[in-house]
């Protein structure tokens, strides 16, 4: 979920470079980070958007702008409605 006070997810910053090894393996799986409020980023997006941003002094996390991320509709198409067996 967003910061209340600076509209930012917190992204681990193992979570993005384990991601990034696991492409560079050879083993290309979709991953998308989903966040409580239902939007959507990927760990390219994330290190794209965070890459000059001022981290703290430990750099556990990345702080990415929720304005980046999109709906996750967007990412995984429209649910459909469930319909009755016959």
């Amino acid at each position: 979920m967003p910061s209340s006070t600076s509209d930012r997810y917190a992204v681990s910053d193992e979570a993005v470079h384990a991601r990034l090894q696991f492409i560079a393996a050879k083993r290309p799986t979709p991953l998308y980070y989903v966040f409580q409020d239902l939007r959507v980023l990927t760990p390219v997006e994330v290190l794209h958007y965070t890459g000059h941003a001022e981290r703290g002094h430990d750099g556990a996390y990345r702080p990415v702008s929720t304005r980046h991320a999109y709906p996750v509709d967007t990412a995984f198409g429209r649910r459909l409605p469930l319909r009755a067996a016959s």
